[in-house]
């Protein structure tokens, strides 16, 4: 049997931009915007008047696109087709950010994922639309794809070895004045220590002041960096 839509093109692409506009609040939705003239359309740029303000706000209409996807394709299309297809609606119908874009990537990689997951369930305060975007950025490059996919799968057994370190870490973290200890990849760094992965040594990119604080957290000397 052929397979049957539940939404033509035009309906999907109206039902996604509707939806991302009534996400951001904005008093204009797709009927609107095909009844303007071409030239009227052009002028009010409707994708770059109003923006996705948060990270959030961002993940909501990207949700929503891939619940409805398949009431547009067929299920046998895969779920990495189904990423392509946002990356190319994102391109030309998406909003503006007013949160950094480099967060986007950053949730591509399930090593970020992971330990912004666990961090956020420690401290359900943290704005990810005003995190450390360099210090981030950096860290996240220091460690190569092994080390990064076996904190992955070993995260849960590294926390059950360290909690009290990890504990206290998360208990004591409104009195850090450096707001990079302050960040979900402090867990990837405390994960490499432990590992002893010579990267974060031989290569960190920061200040030895500041790593030393991270050793401290884990209880190893800082005779390491001597």
């Amino acid at each position: 049997m052929a397979y049957k839509k539940k939404l033509t093109s035009e309906e999907f692409v109206k039902t996604i931009i509707d939806k991302e506009l009534e996400i951001v609040n904005a008093d204009i939705r797709y009927d609107d915007i095909i009844k303007l003239p071409k030239e009227e359309q052009e002028k009010l740029k409707w994708w770059s008047k109003y923006s996705f303000k948060t990270f959030e706000q961002f993940e909501e209409w990207k949700e929503f696109f891939y619940e409805k996807f398949y009431d547009w394709q067929p299920k046998s299309i895969s779920k990495e087709m189904m990423k392509k297809e946002f990356s190319w609606i994102n391109l030309m119908w998406g909003l503006k950010y007013d949160f950094p874009y480099e967060i986007i990537e950053f949730f591509k990689d399930p090593c970020f994922k992971k330990a912004y997951d666990f961090y956020k369930s420690h401290v359900p305060e943290y704005d990810i639309n005003k995190s450390q975007i360099n210090f981030t950025k950096s860290i996240l490059n220091l460690y190569d794809k092994k080390l990064k996919k076996s904190f992955v799968s070993d995260f849960d057994d590294f926390y059950d070895k360290e909690k009290d370190n990890i504990d206290a870490y998360f208990k004591n973290i409104n009195q850090y004045e450096n707001d990079q200890l302050k960040e979900p990849v402090v867990l990837l760094i405390l994960y490499a220590l432990r590992k002893r992965e010579p990267k974060t040594i031989e290569l960190w990119p920061f200040s030895n002041d500041l790593l030393k604080e991270f050793l401290k957290i884990m209880n190893i000397s800082t005779d390491a960096l001597t």
